[in-house]
Parts: structure tokens; C-alpha cells; sequence
């Protein structure tokens, strides 16, 4: 199955009745210190324009109103990375443990280079879950799913080295003993 196949796949899994497993690894990429005073500067210089323009009051309900939505768009646009007996999550994708082959995380300028296409292991048309804010830390993982067409994942984490650790754990002791 694709990954959209097997999104789909997770979206019912995810919403049915039946309990749930614990996440191995669980890693929600939040926007750093920098964007989050950034979106308070653009909501503080709306907030005194219209406050300006209209009075102090709608300079208040600016901010009373736009702060917690930014927040919330900031946060819900955080990619969450998970480790599951069922796969890697990265967002709403799921890439099942039986397809995982080699896992390797990359920081600075190697994954700089992997970015531009510049670095062999990491393909073009690799299934990429790196948002703007996202930290210069990635784990790229090997997909051996022949009938996918992202052969390599790239996934942005705080933690590469921890989650590339943990993937290829759970992908080499899988609870029913197998193993491609």
C-alpha cells in the first residue's frame, strides 16, 4: 500500500472503539522561541493599529482575539512524529515497521545538502514532513515498500538521533518476531 493508502488506514484505526497502544516515541515539532515572538509582534503592531484607528478597546479585542488563534494555528500546525507497533506516524501518514529499512538522522549542513538534493541517500521525490520552523535535525528512513513511491522518508525532530534510535528499534524487535 502507498502511503496514502495507508493513511487512510490509520485514520480508521485512530478513530475506532478499540484501546490504543501507547506511543514508543511521541514528538510534537512546535515552532522555536523565535517564531512565537514574532506572531506576538505582528499581533501587538495590528493590535495598535486598529487601536489607533478605532480606540484602545479595538486595540484590546485585536489581541484578546488574535492571540489565542495564532497559538492555536501554530500549534495545530505542528507536525506530530509518533513510533507505533504499527509504524512511523509523521503527521497523518503512517509508514508501516515491516517497510522500514535503514534509519539515519542528519543534522547542519548534511541535512542542508540532503534538502537541496545535493546527498545520494536522500531522492527527490522522498515523502518530506519538515515544517518552516522545523528544527536543522531530520531522521531519514529507508522505505522498502516496493509498491510506494517515496522510497525515503525525512522526517524533522528536535531528537533525530533518539527517534532514529528508537525506529530501528522497534522495526528490528517486532512483538510477532518478523522482520524483512
Amino acid at each position: 500500500p502507498t502511503s496514502s493508502q495507508l493513511t487512510k488506514q490509520h485514520n480508521v484505526a485512530v478513530h475506532s472503539s478499540a484501546p490504543s497502544v501507547p506511543p514508543q516515541y511521541r514528538e510534537r515539532v512546535l515552532p522555536g522561541p523565535l517564531w512565537w515572538i514574532t506572531v506576538g509582534a505582528l499581533i501587538a503592531m495590528l493590535a495598535i493599529a486598529y487601536g489607533a484607528a478605532l480606540g484602545s478597546t479595538a486595540g484590546l479585542w485585536v489581541v484578546i482575539v488574535a492571540a489565542p488563534v495564532a497559538a492555536l494555528a501554530l500549534w495545530r500546525s505542528s507536525p506530530v512524529i509518533e513510533v507505533r507497533p504499527e509504524g512511523v506516524t509523521a503527521g497523518m501518514a503512517v509508514l508501516p515497521l515491516d517497510a522500514v529499512g535503514s534509519v539515519l538522522a542528519l543534522r547542519g549542513q548534511e541535512l542542508s545538502d540532503a534538502r537541496r538534493g545535493f546527498d545520494p541517500r536522500v531522492p527527490i521525490n522522498s515523502f518530506v514532513v519538515i515544517a518552516p520552523w522545523s528544527p536543522r535535525a531530520a531522521v531519514v528512513i529507508s522505505n522498502n515498500d516496493d509498491t510506494d513511491p517515496h522510497r525515503t522518508w525525512v522526517i524533522a525532530s528536535r531528537c533525530a538521533e533518539d527517534l532514529a534510535e528508537r525506529i530501528a528499534h522497534e522495526a528490528t524487535n517486532r512483538p510477532d518476531g518478523s522482520r524483512e
